[in-house]
């Protein structure tokens, strides 16, 4: 009956859908984005006894200033009052269920939301803090009714950037606290087209980054033990991504040892077959209490026991690929017994409750978080180390959530786009393109020597030059670009005074045809002498 059907916390009433029951075809969104709300900032700063800095002109908070923090409660706040405007927005009532807002706060002024903003055309006056956030959203599909993750996406963007209830919404939040007492506006933007916002003064060029990071809040009621297995997929048509780290919770604040293995595929026959697995991290880390995360330490390290001469050899996290379109890998993290909390038990990892309380002990596996590039399902609760075999023992719990974070490489196999596989393929570098050879001039360097040949002179058997002609190489040397040719100017044979010529020396006086004649003579007659003299 429908009356045996319990109505959601924001008070919408299920049917009964004939035997199946209320929840049984119930199916879930996920819509992961940045609210980015506007202060006035010199109200926002003084309510929270900060003085503003007269003197700062840009649209930053001083660095010597105390930013507010928006505490838990105040995030509370947020979430709850969000996840009731939504539930009666005209885009969504009738349609979903908003059954959760997880909202983690973020900067000041951090540019990837530009506000819509215009008090008096001063962006000094205004401060923004962008919340990152996820909703999560349910419906029963009913025939051929089918929703998807855009199009709660794009409902939820217009709710709060189109609809003129919104103010109401403004209108709450300034009365829940004095933190928010000073809000002035609030923009909504996708989690992927962050970076397609620009920003009231850059310092760098809009790209976004490879290395995301993806966080898991699951709400209510976190439960724990020894540790978790639980798989990670890619969408279908997404990347090959690479898991470069991950963070977990756990309520201990004193020193714990973890250790992380992994395989690809699922997981359900290898239970506590740790052989089937890569041991891909290991360490030794202060444990922070159930409000900060403990993260998976990224090199080797090396620890000496004080109390012992053991010396303890741990492994940083070893990436891991999810392979691309629909790729499945299995994570299984746990808290080894070397040591023992205050009360000398077990350290427990904390996980979630099932999303579904009516899939508790089913094997049941829902989706606790996404984006574009990664999907995080429920697992089992592991609830003795090391593990045993036999999943159907009183030793697991099912399901159960992961709460952290992953960091990860969306497309580790850049420049090459839309890969599945892995290894990434071989690309080849590019081919060096070298610079041409300068064009060679239209003439030499030096003129060529042009000599017309002389028929009414007789050469000596020697050159009347005293000098030695054997003794050194003879090298013509031009100077002055000096070209002789047939239609130089020569002076008279009367005028020339044979002795003064010399090889290689400067002179002003130009050769006759006559001593050329020696001179070349000589080199004959020097060449002979040497071929003689060798054989």
């Amino acid at each position: 009956m429908d009356a045996s059907c319990p109505p959601k916390e924001n008070g919408r009433l299920r049917k009964c859908i004939a035997s199946a029951g209320c929840y049984a075809r119930t199916r879930k969104l996920y819509w992961n984005g940045v609210i980015s709300l506007a202060f006035d900032r010199d109200w926002h700063l003084s309510n929270n006894g900060i003085t503003a800095d007269s003197n700062n002109n840009d649209n930053t908070v001083n660095q010597d200033v105390t930013i507010p923090k928006m505490s838990r409660q105040d995030e509370n706040t947020f979430e709850t009052l969000l996840l009731q405007y939504l539930a009666e927005s005209p885009r969504l009532k009738g349609k979903l269920d908003i059954s959760n807002v997880r909202a983690s706060y973020s900067e000041y002024d951090r540019p990837c939301v530009q506000v819509a903003v215009d008090w008096d055309n001063d962006m000094s006056k205004r401060t923004s803090l962008d919340v990152e956030i996820q909703v999560v959203g349910e419906y029963i599909p009913i025939d051929s009714l089918s929703f998807t993750d855009q199009f709660m996406g794009n409902e939820i963007i217009d709710s709060i950037n189109v609809e003129q209830g919104i103010q109401s919404f403004i209108n709450s939040m300034k009365q829940s606290s004095t933190f928010f007492m000073a809000l002035r506006e609030i923009y909504a933007i996708d989690e992927e087209s962050v970076v397609e916002v620009p920003s009231a003064s850059p310092s760098l060029a809009p790209t976004r980054s490879f290395d995301q990071s993806l966080e898991v809040r699951i709400d209510p009621g976190p439960t724990g033990s020894y540790g978790l297995i639980f798989t990670v997929r890619t969408p279908k048509g997404g990347n090959t991504i690479l898991l470069k780290g991950m963070q977990f919770v756990t309520l201990h604040e004193g020193i714990l040892e973890y250790e992380v293995y992994s395989k690809l595929g699922p997981y359900q026959k290898f239970v506590g077959y740790t052989t089937a697995f890569d041991f891909i991290a290991s360490g030794q880390v202060t444990g922070k209490g159930a409000k900060e995360y403990v993260r998976v330490l990224a090199d080797d390290s090396i620890v000496e026991n004080e109390n012992t001469t053991e010396v303890l050899e741990y492994k940083g996290f070893t990436p891991v690929h999810v392979p691309g379109d629909g790729g499945q890998r299995t994570i299984f993290i746990t808290i080894t017994n070397r040591f023992k909390n205050e009360e000398g038990e077990a350290i427990p990892i904390l996980f979630s409750y099932p999303l579904e309380g009516d899939n508790d002990g089913k094997k049941i596996y829902g989706k606790t978080t996404s984006n574009k590039a990664l999907e995080i399902y429920e697992g089992d609760g592991v609830l003795s180390y090391p593990w045993v075999k036999n999943l159907e023992g009183p030793y697991y719990r099912r399901p159960r959530g992961f709460i952290g974070t992953f960091d990860y490489d969306r497309n580790p196999c850049a420049p090459v786009e839309n890969f599945t596989s892995w290894p990434c393929p071989y690309v080849a570098p590019p081919k060096v393109t070298r610079r041409p050879t300068p064009s060679p001039t239209s003439r030499p360097t030096y003129p060529p020597i042009t000599m017309t040949p002389i028929a009414s002179a007789s050469p000596t058997s020697r050159p009347t030059t005293t000098a030695p002609t054997t003794e050194k190489p003879v090298e013509i040397m031009l100077l002055n670009n000096t070209a002789l040719d047939g239609d130089s100017e020569m002076p008279s044979n009367d005028t020339l005074d044979t002795d003064s010529i010399e090889v290689g020396i400067e002179t002003n006086n130009l050769t006759p045809r006559k001593e050329i004649s020696y001179i070349l003579y000589g080199l004959a007659a020097t060449l002979c002498c040497c071929i003689t003299f060798m054989f």
